[in-house]
């Protein structure tokens, strides 16, 4: 079997077909002949064994290391307490980020605090009260959550302390939740005269960047492993891409071969869950590919872009302004709030001034722990 075959068969590049030989992990026979290399089915299930394996993390040397005579057993439990050993100190650094991400979040507390204020002060200055129905329903998932600790109501207490809550700040939250809904159908509903039209959408949707597109990938990676594919591989993608964007220049219905291109050739893994493409907002996608696709307007497919994954031709579509007007009447209350905020401004009381941020973490994270070794025992 030649290494043309191995490839296709196995999944696995003829350049890294080629390391692992160079790594003494393969070694096919030569061919009399010709002196090529002849690969058998043993080299093949050699090669689904170190695709397995990598795909696992294990590192090479634990590789060879079985393949010298140690058993995969073995060489997976060693694995293992590498891998409980990482996940343990990534757990410690995820703890570490959280941290230091709630202690910068002072000021988004406050401006949480002043929001809830606000929306009190706007829903009386516009005589709406919440409805009754708001605190009745979160007395009955109250209800529910004690039968559920087992008619432990300081269960109940304690799981709510450690998300900073009470019986009667969740009813407060949740009636803020529901003035918040009536003052934007106040300000800002369809019969209120500033509902937002479609260009006032679109608008909105410009300002926080969200868009949508396709894309056709042809991968100069492999997507499991995320190593680089051979040079003459890259050349033939390359090759490949510029084909079809000459296709669809020259094309009577460019979007409709878009699509046919697309669904028959793209090598994206997210194809099959987003058939009709991403809705996504600026940062999400990697640089090139964000950057051309802002680039385009609705309709346009772009040139050929190259990204770490491979060569794009993508498809800019149209956003529905209805699918995001609420999002939109959401930024216009929490503008309009802003505004209130300033012009009444913020008052601090004492004991915000006193509080020390990082003690107070400290004491939460420490009720949290506490919380937890209860409600497990």
């Amino acid at each position: 079997m030649k290494i043309n075959e191995v490839e296709a068969q196995v999944g696995i590049t003829k350049k890294n077909i080629r390391f692992y030989e160079e790594q003494g992990l393969l070694s096919p026979r030569r061919n009399s002949e010709n002196g090529y290399r002849d690969y058998g089915e043993g080299e093949v299930a050699v090669l689904r064994q170190i695709k397995l394996m990598r795909k696992l993390g294990v590192p090479l040397e634990e590789i060879r290391r079985m393949q010298a005579g140690g058993t995969v057993a073995d060489g997976m439990r060693r694995h293992l307490v590498t891998l409980e050993r990482e996940r343990s100190s990534l757990e410690q650094s995820i703890l570490l980020c959280q941290s230091l991400k709630n202690r910068e979040e002072r000021l988004d507390a406050l401006d949480a605090a002043a929001l809830h204020c606000m929306l009190r002060e706007l829903a009386r200055q516009e005589n709406l009260t919440p409805d009754p129905d708001v605190a009745t329903q979160v007395d009955k998932q109250y209800a529910a959550m004690v039968v559920q600790a087992g008619s432990d109501e300081s269960r109940v207490i304690h799981t709510l302390w450690t998300q900073m809550l009470t019986r009667d700040l969740l009813i407060n939250l949740n009636e803020n939740t529901e003035l918040f809904s009536q003052l934007a159908e106040l300000y800002y509903g369809e019969n209120s005269g500033h509902y937002p039209t479609d260009a006032e959408v679109n608008a909105y949707l410009d300002e926080v960047g969200r868009y949508k597109a396709k894309h056709i990938l042809l991968a100069t990676i492999d997507l499991d492993t995320r190593e680089p594919l051979d040079e003459a591989t890259v050349a033939q993608k390359k090759a490949q891409a510029e084909d079809f964007l000459a296709q669809l220049r020259a094309a009577e219905d460019p979007i409709a071969l878009f699509d046919d291109l697309m669904n028959e050739h793209s090598e994206d893994s997210g194809l099959a869950t987003n058939p009709d493409g991403y809705t996504t907002v600026k940062g999400e996608m990697v640089a090139p590919f964000e950057e051309a696709a802002l680039a385009l307007k609705a309709g346009e497919i772009s040139e050929v872009v190259e990204s770490d994954f491979g060569y794009h031709i993508i498809l800019r579509l149209p956003l529905d302004p209805d699918d995001f007007r609420d999002d939109c009447v959401t930024s216009l209350m929490e503008k309009r709030i802003d505004q209130e905020i300033e012009r009444l401004g913020l008052e601090k009381t004492a004991a915000f001034d006193k509080l020390n941020v990082g003690d107070f973490w400290d004491k939460l994270q420490s009720l949290q722990y506490a919380v937890q070794i209860e409600m497990a025992s």
